[in-house]
């Protein structure tokens, strides 16, 4: 698996995790937070990939053994 993304040292992701909320809703712009939609985003892309994938397998064998409508 290809390298998803880095994520910058930044002391209030620890702070957010310790009292239990999140970095990108408290600090909408930071650097931290475009590293996680980055991330997050690729993830979304891989995802969708293998799914479009998968459905053209599927749909490429099972349309082989259908007879079509006339």
């Amino acid at each position: 698996m290809p390298l998803l993304g880095q994520l910058p040292l930044d002391p209030r992701v620890a702070q957010a995790c310790d009292e239990g909320t999140n970095i990108p809703t408290q600090e909408p712009d930071a650097a931290v937070t475009q590293a996680y939609k980055d991330i997050a985003n690729k993830i979304k892309e891989y995802c969708d990939a293998q799914s479009q994938e998968s459905h053209l397998t599927c749909s490429g064998s099972s349309s082989s053994n259908r007879s079509s409508p006339h």
